[in-house]
């Protein structure tokens, strides 16, 4: 017989994080701190610093304009305040956005809708104190908040190599783990289907900008790199199904498939099929909160992008396909032509698993 698993001890209790820094500009959201039943405290750049000396212990959060502030907050003793930067400038930009992480921001946002949920969110996480201590920050949560907190407050960064902390298993990394294996039912992800294929979706605003995404570190070489929106295919679904829901899931954004720009097949015959999409509303505004998905969004030109270096994305293909793309010279082919669709009947049944349709494969193949 093998050696049992040991838990964990169960960490202290500790007293709730109920207080929500709002710095410079961000003092217009005292009412919806309020409201989420934190305390606000208002404060400038300037006295920012000695104030969160002050109340360290007890603060929640911090939403501020000023990225010179957000070095103070990467210190030890802050690691538990989740930080977010509420700057168009920074949210509109992807290297300042990328530098704005770095400095120490959680979450970048445009504006106060995002900010004010997230806020919301981190005091409800911080009122469910429990016995599992998170690795990265040691905040002491309950089950289910520790499964919402890992990748809310922790997507910016690699969390290091630990047991579990509700159960005591080591298996590659601890908030993959914890996600999958902890925490209500319904929030973990899902089997993967049967047979592996992949949607990219190239989303392309009218205003010919194009969605970009900032994904969780802990896929993205152990920084918030850029991709778009992409996935595997979900069990029963067809491609288009799922490029859909990617794009709704990793950047917030509901699209429509307007064509197919590659179909790409790999030496182990996993099919990756690249659709080109548009928003449903060209008014949506991508998402800031961090979570299992990704990051955040952001819609972005291919100026902007041209200025993006390789270490900045987790891997390069926006760089590779979206210049052609505005340029004309990448064009999409239709999706209810006659192949297409049985295409997509087949992957459907080759999701759910049909034995026959993977006889069929096997025929086409020869």
């Amino acid at each position: 017989m093998g050696s049992a698993v040991s838990r964990p001890k169960s960490a202290p209790a500790m007293a709730t994080r109920q207080v929500v820094l709002l710095v410079g500009s961000a003092a217009r959201l005292v009412e919806a701190v309020e409201a989420s039943g934190g305390q606000a405290q208002v404060a400038d750049s300037g006295e920012a610093p000695e104030l969160l000396r002050r109340l360290g212990p007890s603060v929640a959060c911090v939403v501020c304009e000023n990225p010179g502030l957000l070095p103070e907050l990467r210190k030890g003793e802050y690691k538990q305040i989740f930080t977010i930067a509420m700057d168009e400038a920074l949210a509109d930009d992807p290297l300042r956005r990328l530098g704005a992480f770095a400095q120490g921001a959680r979450m970048v946002s445009a504006g106060p809708s995002f900010v004010e949920k997230a806020v919301a969110q981190a005091l409800e996480v911080a009122r469910q104190v429990g016995p599992f201590a998170c690795p990265g920050c040691g905040l002491c949560l309950s089950e289910d908040a520790l499964h919402l907190h890992m990748h809310f407050h922790h997507a910016v960064e690699n969390l290091p190599k630990a047991p579990c902390p509700i159960c005591g298993e080591q298996e590659g990394s601890v908030a993959v783990h914890v996600h999958n294996r902890h925490g209500p039912s319904d929030a973990r992800e899902p089997p993967s289907a049967p047979y592996a294929t992949f949607a990219w979706c190239v989303c392309r605003h009218p205003d010919g900008r194009f969605l970009l995404v900032n994904e969780p570190a802990g896929i993205s070489g152990g920084r918030p790199g850029f991709w778009l929106p992409a996935g595997r295919v979900d069990h029963g679904e067809s491609l288009q199904e799922a490029c859909v829901r990617e794009a709704l899931e990793e950047a917030g954004v509901a699209v429509r498939v307007t064509g197919v720009l590659r179909m790409m097949v790999d030496s182990q015959q996993t099919l990756r099929v690249v659709f080109l999409a548009e928003p449903e509303d060209p008014a949506a505004q991508p998402k800031s909160i961090p979570d299992w998905e990704s990051v955040g969004a952001m819609w972005v030109t291919v100026e902007e992008l041209q200025k993006l270096k390789a270490e900045h994305y987790r891997h390069p293909d926006p760089a590779e396909l979206f210049p052609p793309v505005a340029a004309g010279k990448l064009q999409p082919h239709p999706v209810d032509t006659a192949a297409f669709v049985e295409l997509e009947a087949l992957i459907r049944r080759l999701t759910k698993g049909e034995r026959k349709a993977r006889d069929e494969q096997v025929v086409r193949q020869m």
